[in-house]
């Protein structure tokens, strides 16, 4: 049962339905599919995991929207992967409402106005995104995190910060962070 669906103005495509550990839902474009909010409603998002679990999206481009794709609302085991974020406000969003355990892994997430990835909640894992030239941090992790894994990550040419951490507990190897306007990383007081 692979449910999607168009929400309105302001949303191109919900999942709310849940695959299995053994069975997950794969939302695969076998080419290229631009999704492009420009123009649409109020607050649009792209692409909107909303209480799913286990689903895996890969291989869109999103653009033009407040989120090219946001994961929240006790989503958890997600996939991420292969996804090109830009122009957007924010690039990729997951947390809010205790999202865990999905991973983020070899997406783009450039020229988007605010930060190019953004986490909160517990045991998420970023492998192998690039995230650059945002006009905010190119990697954010909000106050809501913990556990959190970064491995072989690149963010660089970020007017904020490269990497912004707010939360305890994550563990960080073998990324790249260069030429950011701000700090390559900042560990904020809740780390």
């Amino acid at each position: 049962d692979k449910t999607g669906y168009f929400w309105g103005n302001t949303v191109i495509i919900r999942f709310s339905k849940d695959g299995t550990a053994s069975s997950p839902i794969t939302w695969n474009t076998s080419g290229t599919v631009i999704l492009d909010e420009q123009n649409k409603g109020t607050s649009p998002k792209c692409i909107w995991v909303d209480n799913g679990d286990y689903n895996i999206i890969s291989g869109f481009i999103v653009q033009n929207a407040d989120y090219g794709i946001m994961v929240n609302v006790d989503s958890d085991n997600n996939l991420i992967s292969s996804n090109i974020a830009c122009f957007n406000s924010v690039g990729i969003s997951v947390g809010g409402g205790g999202s865990t355990q999905n991973v983020l892994q070899s997406n783009y997430a450039f020229s988007n106005s605010s930060y190019g990835i953004t986490v909160e909640g517990d045991e998420n894992v970023l492998v192998s995104n690039l995230s650059y030239a945002n006009t905010g941090n190119g990697i954010r992790m909000g106050p809501n995190v913990s556990s959190l894994t970064l491995s072989s990550n690149f963010s660089y040419g970020n007017t904020g910060q490269g990497l912004h951490v707010w939360g305890p507990l994550c563990s960080f190897k073998n990324n790249i962070i260069y030429s950011n306007s701000s700090y390559g990383i900042e560990v904020y007081e809740y780390a």
